[in-house]
């Protein structure tokens, strides 16, 4: 009998850390030039921004139906709550669809003026 409950522990222990074991995401933060992710995988691309001075990023459209990469989401995260004067990430959450290589691009706005223009190509592989 105690072996069976030291199986269950142990089972149950497994699947846990299995559950919180951070996400499977690939994170590229403040990337230039090319990245590379695999098919059938999500990724990120993360940028500072400031909200207080006025520093925002964009990502700019893709092409419907023709995308190898998804835009799923898009948040932006400060360290605390009453972010005034403080810098945070805002982060592009993709989905790689299918193989190929895939161009995205992004602006950089400062105080509402665009200041950069920054594309990436990501080619992606595997799966």
């Amino acid at each position: 009998m105690p072996r069976r409950l030291i199986l269950i522990a142990l089972t149950a222990g497994a699947l846990a850390l299995a559950g919180c074991g951070g996400d499977d995401v690939k994170t590229f933060k403040d990337p230039r030039g090319r990245i590379e992710v695999d098919k059938g995988k999500d990724f990120a691309i993360e940028f500072r921004v400031n909200s207080g001075v006025g520093v925002d990023w964009q990502a700019v459209g893709l092409p419907t139906g023709l995308a190898l990469v998804e835009l799923r989401k898009t948040s932006t995260h400060y360290p605390d709550d009453n972010h005034a004067g403080e810098s945070g990430d805002k982060r592009f959450l993709y989905h790689a669809r299918a193989r190929g290589i895939q161009t995205i691009t992004f602006r950089k706005f400062f105080r509402g003026k665009l200041e950069e223009r920054r594309s990436l190509n990501v080619s992606i592989g595997g799966g």
